[in-house]
C-alpha cells in the first residue's frame, strides 16, 4: 500500500537528514523544487516540513527557508524518529548514547517493578520470558526480539510510574535498535541471556529490588561490553 503523501514526503526528507545529505546547518530544497522532484502538491511538501519541524529537526528561518537543525534540537523520544533511525540503518553512533540511557533507567525501572509489580504484570513478564525460551527452541531470532522487547515492557509497566510509563514506547523502540548489536547472532547461543532474564524475573516475583536492579544493570554491561567495547564502557558507563 503506498504511504500517504505527507508521510511519503516526511521519509524521503527525514532519509536524506539522517544519511547525511542534509547536515546541520543545511537549507533544504524550497517547497516548488521538492513538489516538482516528488510529484507531490506544495500542501504535502508545507505538511511534512510541519512534521519534522515538531521532532525538531527542522526549522524555518525568516529569509533562509527550513534549516536542519543540530541533532541536539531533534526529540530523541519521539517514536517516527527512532523507527526512522532503524529502517535506514543508521544507529552506529547513536549505540552509545542509547546504552547509557539504558543503563541509566532500565536497573531502576527493575527495582521499581520488584516493589511494584503486580499478579497480572508478573504473568506479562513471564509470558515474554516464556516467548524467548519458546523462540530459543525453534530457533526464531525475531520471536526471541519479540519476547525480549515484551518482556522489558512488562517490567515497564509494573515501576507503576508515570512517567517512566509514557516513555515505554520510545524504550522499547530504542531497545529494538540495540538487538542487531547486543544478542547473539546464533540463537543456539542465547542460554546466558535466557537465564539472566530469567533471574530478573525472580527478583522481581520475590520483591527484591536491589537484586532485581543489580541484575539488570549486569544484563545492561554485559551489552555494552558487546556493543562499544570495554575501552569505551570503563571511561563512559561506570555509572
Amino acid at each position: 500500500m503506498a504511504l500517504p503523501k505527507t508521510k511519503f514526503v516526511a521519509n524521503h526528507l527525514a532519509k536524506k537528514i539522517l544519511e547525511g545529505d542534509y547536515i546541520n546547518g543545511d537549507t533544504i530544497a524550497g517547497e516548488n523544487e521538492l513538489a516538482s522532484q516528488l510529484g507531490v502538491s506544495r500542501t504535502s511538501i508545507r505538511s511534512a516540513i510541519q512534521s519534522l519541524a515538531g521532532k525538531g529537526i527542522l526549522s524555518t528561518v525568516p529569509k533562509m527557508g527550513t534549516v536542519v537543525n543540530s541533532k541536539d534540537q531533534w526529540d530523541w523520544l519521539d517514536i517516527e524518529l527512532l523507527n526512522w533511525i532503524a529502517e535506514f540503518d543508521v544507529d552506529e553512533e547513536l549505540i552509545p548514547n542509547l546504552m547509557e540511557a539504558r543503563l541509566i533507567f532500565e536497573p531502576n525501572i527493575a527495582a521499581l517493578a520488584a516493589m511494584n509489580a503486580s499478579s497480572r504484570d508478573l504473568v506479562a513478564l513471564e509470558e515474554g520470558y516464556d516467548l524467548m525460551v519458546k523462540a530459543e527452541k525453534i530457533r526464531d531470532r525475531e520471536l526471541f526480539n519479540i519476547g525480549d522487547a515484551q518482556f522489558h515492557k512488562a517490567l515497564i509497566a509494573s515501576s507503576k510510574n508515570y512517567f517512566l510509563m509514557s516513555m515505554g514506547d520510545a524504550i522499547i523502540t530504542a531497545l529494538g535498535m540495540t538487538f542487531k548489536h547486543t544478542l547473539e547472532q546464533e540463537i543456539e547461543l542465547s542460554g546466558p541471556a535466557l537465564r539472566k532474564h530469567y533471574e530478573v524475573m525472580d527478583a522481581v516475583r520475590m520483591r527484591d529490588a536491589e537484586k532485581a536492579r543489580s541484575l539488570m544493570r549486569n544484563i545492561i554491561m554485559d551489552a555494552i561490553g558487546k556493543t562499544v567495547g570495554e575501552n569505551v564502557m570503563s571511561s563512559r558507563y561506570l555509572l
